[in-house]
This record gives structure tokens, C-alpha cells and sequence, in this order.
């Protein structure tokens, strides 16, 4: 799996990959991190509105609507987000959250 962690203006601060990791998760992963900053949400919001038949979702500009996208929120503020990809996309999502819940401690 890969792991990307950007910053409050979707900039790359921290990535990690695991060997033997699909070339793709590179992508996958640091697309949900930008997508959960850029809109504030994460990606789950934006693949549920999608399942629901919400096709608009897919003409936003450099989204990723996916789950396993999070934002890393201090103080009540978006401050970055982390995006992981690489096993299903629900437990993408549960290793973001774990990530993002170490902020609260």
C-alpha cells in the first residue's frame, strides 16, 4: 500500500510505499490526500453523493471521490489530509483515519 500525507494547500509532505505496492496506489493515494484538502471532505462524502447517482461528482476538477482519502483537521481546521490506497478501499479508508485520529492525542 501507499501512504501520502499533503499539506493544507494539497503539496506532498510525507509519502510512504510498501514493496511490491501496484505502481498505481503512487497516484491513487496522493489523489485522495488532494481531493479530501481541496474540498474540505473526505472522499467518502463525494463517493457516496456518486452511489447515489450524484454524477456531478465526476466533473470535479482533480478529484479523486474514493474512499480512503481524510482530512487531518487541528483547532477546527483543515490543515492537510492524508490519502491511502492499496487494499480495498474501506480499509484505505480505516488506515487514513487511524492516521488522522493520532492528531487528537
Amino acid at each position: 500500500m501507499s501512504i501520502a500525507v499533503v499539506d493544507e494547500a494539497g503539496q506532498l509532505i510525507h509519502f510512504v510505499r510498501m514493496d511490491d505496492t501496484a505502481n498505481s496506489t503512487v497516484i491513487v493515494a496522493q489523489g485522495k490526500a488532494r481531493h479530501a484538502v481541496n474540498y474540505r471532505r473526505d472522499t467518502k462524502f463525494h463517493q457516496d453523493l456518486l452511489e447515489k447517482g450524484n454524477a456531478v461528482v465526476l466533473g470535479l476538477p482533480d478529484s479523486l471521490p474514493v474512499e480512503g482519502g481524510v482530512r487531518l483537521v487541528a483547532a477546527g481546521k483543515v490543515i492537510g489530509a492524508i490519502g491511502v490506497a492499496g487494499v480495498q478501499a474501506s480499509q484505505d479508508a480505516q488506515i487514513a483515519r487511524a492516521g488522522a485520529a493520532l492528531l487528537q492525542d
